[in-house]
Parts: structure tokens; sequence; C-alpha cells
């Protein structure tokens, strides 16, 4: 049901996607609250959602297959990480077992999930598929150019899907090179396979370029910015935010392979997952130095074809963490498909390299160590049957919006998805920046009240703490944007920071 998917699944950043594609498919352009184009987004996905935003005039229904799709590349996903284990020679149970821990993770029923509406399903999709061909790549005796241009091809819908995966195409297109250095043939083909992804993504770049002056999306600028701005002001040195990359790294955890919610309250299962991966690592580490690690189908010379994607883990972190210090859900979800094939093949060297004498114990180990498992998996799944707010303050907020307000409103938002999706009145104004390129030079220049003023904007929304938050944006003098209007409605809300108010701006 639509107000479950709200509550549990659906990220408010998702309907920008929805927006944007709507306003695309009926003739506006690229552009979120039709006064203004935007590049708040990753292409890939969009231009996918533009066919149902055409053929679905109701609004919900067009979510929900916007979710069934999301729901089918997701179980293909399933597929290709099958195959991708199976082809770094993991045995069949070893490969069930990573294979349902992808299929039913608790991450499913989160902003951080395959089904949240973002281009978080197909992103995964296309990392698995690009992982198969890197590796079939390393593998093969002879680097053709057949293999070279699909492989280029996938790596240009690997950028489209979501830029930040431009980290994993540097790492793997920078091993294969060194893999290939003392063949003149397969580097000239490599050479051919960066060009030809080159040449599908330039489209793209200079169209972002020419109209807005920059090749990265605002969405990867403006709240960087903010949160940046902020902590500066707080006085936070490089090792701070060396700190927080290490907090960020030790995160993953509550993403592999469950999803953990709330770690303030159970932090101890974090730290036992981490513990025991911890020990797992320092034992493939010691079996990687035996005899037996040496007879390992696993420890074949592919084996070192895996270290390039432990960089990606902790450059990608890295880097998200030093531009935005504080990362999204899903941006760890884009991590699982490395997570689960290091998993995988950890496994698999560590079950084959056990001496037979041990084998027994292996599997005894392997029995009681599904118990804490389901223990975590069952606290993880608590989140599903514990009523959630979500996003439904603002759906019911938009509802009241399209009661009380005149037709040709419009309204200011922060956080504008669920607004402007289902705002039938007039026109709703992201103002963090997100899908706004104008909004956040205003953001920059601290004017934000003028640019509302220029566009027309006679009333914001959103919760009580967004207004305090990004009030010091509003205007270069300090400023109580809750005292420059009018209440006009309310969500019933006992967290003050949470309720969401509609206020009427004064004339002035």
């Amino acid at each position: 049901p639509f107000e479950w998917l709200l509550r549990y699944v659906l990220a408010d950043d998702a309907f920008y996607y929805f927006t944007i594609a709507r306003n695309a498919a009926q003739g506006f352009g690229l552009t979120f609250d039709r006064i203004a184009e935007t590049n708040g987004f990753h292409p890939l996905w969009l231009f996918i959602l533009l066919p149902i935003q055409s053929l679905m005039q109701d609004k919900i229904v067009a979510i929900h297959a916007i979710l069934s799709l999301s729901a089918i590349i997701d179980t293909l996903t399933i597929y290709l990480l099958w195959v991708l284990l199976r082809e770094q020679n993991v045995r069949q149970n070893i490969r069930l077992v990573v294979c349902s821990f992808y299929a039913f993770p608790t991450i499913l029923f989160s902003h951080a999930g395959p089904l949240s509406g973002l281009e978080t399903a197909l992103n995964l999709m296309v990392i698995s598929f690009y992982l198969i061909l890197y590796f079939r790549i390393l593998k093969s005796d002879l680097f053709q150019l057949r293999e070279a241009m699909i492989f280029g091809i996938v790596s240009s819908l690997l950028f489209l899907a979501r830029t930040d995966n431009i980290v994993l195409l540097g790492a793997t297109y920078i091993h294969i090179g060194v893999h290939y250095r003392n063949q003149s043939g397969p580097s000239r083909y490599l050479f051919a396979s960066g060009s030809t992804a080159l040449i599908l993504v330039v489209p793209w770049l200079i169209w972002s370029y020419v109209n807005f002056g920059s090749l990265v999306q605002v969405s990867g600028q403006s709240v960087a910015f903010v949160t940046r701005a902020n902590l500066d002001a707080q006085g936070w040195s490089a090792m701070d935010f060396l700190l927080q990359t290490v907090r960020n790294l030790a995160s993953i955890v509550r993403f592999f392979p469950f999803y953990l919610d709330n770690t303030s309250t159970m932090s101890f299962i974090p730290l036992l997952i981490a513990i025991a991966l911890g020990g797992f690592a320092l034992s493939t580490i010691r079996l990687l130095r035996s005899r037996e690690a040496k007879q390992a189908v696993v420890m074949s010379q592919y084996y070192t074809s895996l270290m390039p994607l432990l960089v990606v883990i902790v450059a990608f972190v890295a880097i998200h963490t030093f531009r935005g210090v504080y990362l999204r859900g899903w941006y760890y979800t884009s991590l699982l498909p490395f997570l689960f094939l290091l998993g995988g093949v950890t496994t698999e060297l560590f079950v084959t390299s056990t001496q037979p004498k041990h084998k027994l114990a292996l599997r005894r180990i392997s029995i009681v160590a599904l118990l804490p498992a389901l223990v975590v998996y069952g606290e993880s799944m608590r989140r599903v049957y514990t009523k959630a707010i979500g996003e439904i303050d603002k759906y019911q907020m938009v509802l009241s919006m399209n009661r009380v307000l005149p037709e040709k409103t419009t309204v200011g938002s922060w956080n504008a998805g669920v607004y402007g999706y289902f705002f039938d009145r007039g026109n709703v104004v992201n103002l963090d920046g997100l899908v706004n390129n104008v909004a956040y030079d205003h953001i920059k220049n601290r004017s934000l009240g003028d640019y509302c003023r220029r566009v027309g904007v006679t009333h914001l929304v959103d919760p009580v703490g967004s207004f305090r938050y990004w009030q010091s944006y509003w205007a270069k003098e300090p400023t109580d944007l809750l005292r420059q209007g009018d209440v006009i409605y309310e969500t019933p809300r006992e967290n003050l920071d949470r309720k969401v108010v509609l206020l009427h701006l004064h004339s002035r």
C-alpha cells in the first residue's frame, strides 16, 4: 500500500526523480519546478523513468510501476551475483548462502534499499554486470576489440547510473592496464574501450557544463557545501574529517549483510559483526600464507584482481566523507556487490584451504554461526513492525495544501520531493539546491530570501527543524524564518522539530 511505502521505503529524494521525469514527459524539460532546468540527478535512471511517467497519468500508479521495475532489475542482480561468484570458482552452496543474504535483506525495507525509488537497483545491476566483464577481461588470454567495445559501453552506463562510480572505473581500468602492460594489443583495446565510454558520456557532460558551468551535478554540491560550511564554523580540522572517514568505514557493518537501523540501542551487534568480519579477514590472511592456500582453486592468479575492489571501498567512503562528511544510506548500498563478492570468495578460500581433519569442526562452526546471524536478522527486521513516520507527514501536508492554497501558488521547501510531486495548485521550488542550481548559488551567497522573492514564493513548507537549519542562508543578517510569516497549517507532532508547518510569508 502507498502509505506503507511512504513510511518505510520511499525516500523524499526519489520524488525529485518522479517529478523531473513527469515534467520532462509533459514537455517542460529537465526541471523540477518548471521554472529552471537542473542537472541534479543521475541521468540513466531518469531517462528510464520517462516512458513510465509519460504513459501513466495516475501519479501513485506510476510509482508502483517504477518500484515494480526496480524489483525486476534487482532480481536480475541476484542472478548476476550468482554468475559473478560462479566465475570466481565459488562453490554452489556458498553461492546459495551469499545470494540468499542479498535476496532477503532487511535493507529492502528502508530508504537505502533498491526499492526506494532512487537509482539504487539500477546501479547495483550495472555494477554487478560490470564486475563480470572486468574479471572476464582479466582471465582471458587475449583482450579483443569486441570485448573492449562492450566493456566501454557498459562503462558509460556505469558512469551514467551513478557518477561517483568513476572511483570503480578508475581503479579497474588502471588494474587492467597494469595487467596487460607488456602487451601492446590489449593496451590499445583498453584505450579504445575508455574512448568509447568517454564518447557516450560526453553529451551529458557538455550539456551539464554549458548550462550550469559544472560537470558535477548540483545534487552533489549543495548539501555537501552547507554541511562542510557548518562544520568548518565549528572548527573541524583535517583530523576530524579523517576520524569521520574511519567512522563511515565502520558503518559499513550496518549494511552488510544486514541493515541495522537503530545502532544506538543495539550498538553491540554491529560491534560483534565488525569483530567477526575482522577475525575472518585475519584468518584469511593467515591462510594466504599457508601451504594449503596455494592449492586452493580461488588462490589462483586471479585472486589479486579482487584487491582493487578493496581500494574502491576505502576510496569511495573517503571521497564522500571529505565531500559531504555524512554518507547517506544509499551510498553504502553501492558497495554491496563488492562486499558480497569479497565475502563469497573469502569464504571459499577459507573452506577450501581448511585441512581435512578440520572439516567436521568447520561444519559445526558454520551451523553455530547461523544462530547469531538469525538473531541479528530478526533484530534488523524489527523496524518493519515498528510504525515509522517516513514521508507520511509530508504527504498529509501536501493534501492539505491542495485544499487550502489558491491556484498558481508558488511554495518553497528545502525537502521538496513529496510536495513537488503531489502539489496540484502551483509550483514547488526546491531551496536546498539538490535539484535547483540557481538556489545553490543563492545558498553560497546567503541570499535565499532574495531568490524566493524573485521567483514569487509566497509560502514555505517544511519541518520546523529545517527552518532553523537553513535560516542562516536566507539573508546575510541573522533571520528567524518562522517569524517571517504566519503559520496557516501544521501537522500534529509532539517533537517540535519534526512538526511540518505551512508558512505564509509576509508580503514585505
